[in-house]
């Protein structure tokens, strides 16, 4: 069972997409203030290129839209770019698969699934298994085998759910997916790009870990930039200021109190910064991953607008990434 379509190679040579890309880059939003400061932001959407599905499915259309996006640029890819791209859009559609769980979770709930999957690159068979009419135990059970990254062992995601809930599951497919994956032989800046990943979800681990006084003992991700043994003696002082360091080490931005700060958000933007340097070291596979985390931080962003209509706007605003 393929995790991804597997669309006919059109043999488009890469040349092609960029040509594409740089066109399709006019139509991003940016006047971000615009929309957070304006009165009705589902009107000031209405003549972009998300308004017709915003129209159509509210805060959900942006999602949507970003679906679409993906999925053009997938099918736009030879045979060689979508072998490098592969796991980009697998870590995306692991956030499909999470939602279309959390419906399964009442049975016979599949009404909600089958709205979620239209734009979805899931391959057929996938989308199948996630449209019967059965508990999402049963769901993990028949995706077991399939979701098992590695060959010498099971993730048991059944026993995960009944134990530590959905939250678990996502915990346990999004580790090892991303573990698996920077074990493989990446390209170069797909490489760097799952680093930065891993070293952001690991950093956020000890933010909320230090900032909340968890008990637990935190998961982290091995394949980052900063070995687990440094992630545990931080994890041992119970200093959250130990987190402006790694903020500094990651994003190269000096903060002076992590508690009181969005540390996804400058996390965020520090990534956004190293993947577009990364589009200019690497002119043809550089471009095409910055155009993409550009859609995924524009879906985002109106999602906080969207959903955010009665905050605060200047409140709204710090909780944007802009570019």
């Amino acid at each position: 069972m393929e995790l991804l379509q597997i669309p006919e190679d059109r043999g488009y040579p890469t040349e092609y997409l960029l040509a594409r890309i740089r066109g399709r880059h006019a139509y991003l939003l940016r006047d971000w203030d615009n929309i957070v400061f304006s009165q009705n932001p589902f009107e000031c959407l209405r003549t972009t290129r998300c308004g017709e599905l915003i129209a159509k499915y509210s805060q959900e259309g942006v999602w949507k839209r970003q679906q679409i996006e993906f999925q053009w640029v997938y099918y736009q890819m030879n045979k060689g770019l979508r072998d490098i791209f592969m796991p980009f859009f697998i870590c995306s559609e692991i956030k499909t698969l999470i939602i279309c769980f959390r419906y399964k979770i009442r049975r016979g709930n599949t009404a909600e699934v089958e709205k979620i999957l239209p734009f979805s690159l899931l391959s057929g068979k996938i989308k199948e298994a996630l449209k019967k009419d059965v508990d999402l135990p049963s769901v993990l059970e028949e995706f077991e085998e399939k979701f098992s990254f590695h060959a010498d062992r099971l993730l048991r995601l059944k026993e995960i759910f009944l134990k530590n809930g959905l939250k678990g599951v996502e915990q346990t497919l999004t580790g090892e997916f991303l573990e698996h994956t920077i074990s493989t032989g990446l390209h170069p800046v797909l490489k760097s790009f799952f680093i930065s990943i891993i070293d952001f979800k690991n950093t956020i681990t000890i933010y909320k870990y230090l900032r909340w006084n968890i008990k637990a003992e935190p998961l982290f991700i091995h394949g980052g930039s900063i070995r687990k043994s440094s992630l545990k003696k931080i994890i041992q002082t119970r200093k959250i200021s130990e987190v402006a360091h790694l903020i500094f080490r990651l994003t190269g931005q000096r903060v002076e109190e992590p508690g009181k700060l969005n540390v996804e958000n400058i996390l965020l933007r520090g990534l956004t910064r190293q993947i577009k340097i990364m589009g200019r070291v690497s002119p043809d596979i550089g471009p095409i991953l910055d155009y993409l985390w550009r859609c995924s931080l524009e879906a985002q962003n109106l999602s906080i607008i969207l959903y955010g209509r009665e905050v605060e706007r200047d409140v709204l605003k710090e909780e944007l990434v802009y570019w």
